[in-house]
């Protein structure tokens, strides 16, 4: 009967481990997003070709998979999503070098196994995002993302 308790405490511990990691990464990407919506605020750009809106298309639908427990798609929607937050900060400053917090892990990496192309991860997307416009400054207010990016 003991070695039956620590068995369940152990693979309880491995299972909650491991959803960590998922959860970690979307709210590693959701910082990127606001990051990237810092510096277009900052720097007076409102119009990136739709990155950022696209980032946060992204996120939306991850956290989604998120919470119905589709954790490999998950990640492969949040991945895509920071990647685009990265380009959008690195467009904006002109510069190559990123911040080592947002860079993708190789941990992460593994997760991302076996992902959809970004245009169909976008086409999946708008079907469960009805709100979603393609101009990034239809977004730019702060407090108007949340609802879409953060996990809960």
């Amino acid at each position: 009967m003991k070695k039956f308790f620590i068995l369940i405490v152990f693979l309880s511990s491995a299972c909650y481990a491991q959803d960590d990691i998922y959860k970690s990464c979307l709210k590693k990407t959701s910082i990127a997003i606001y990051s990237a919506q810092k510096s277009m605020l900052v720097s007076n750009m409102n119009d990136l070709n739709g990155k950022f809106a696209k980032s946060i298309l992204l996120q939306s639908n991850s956290i989604q998979l998120f919470g119905k427990n589709d954790l490999k798609l998950s990640i492969c929607y949040a991945l895509a999503a920071r990647e685009l937050a990265i380009e959008i900060v690195q467009e904006i400053k002109k510069n190559s070098n990123i911040d080592p917090y947002y860079q993708i892990l190789p941990e992460e990496k593994q997760l991302n196994s076996s992902c959809l192309e970004l245009n169909e991860m976008l086409l999946n997307g708008k079907r469960n995002f009805p709100y979603y416009s393609e101009r990034d400054k239809d977004f730019l207010d702060p407090l108007g993302i949340k609802n879409y990016i953060e996990v809960k």
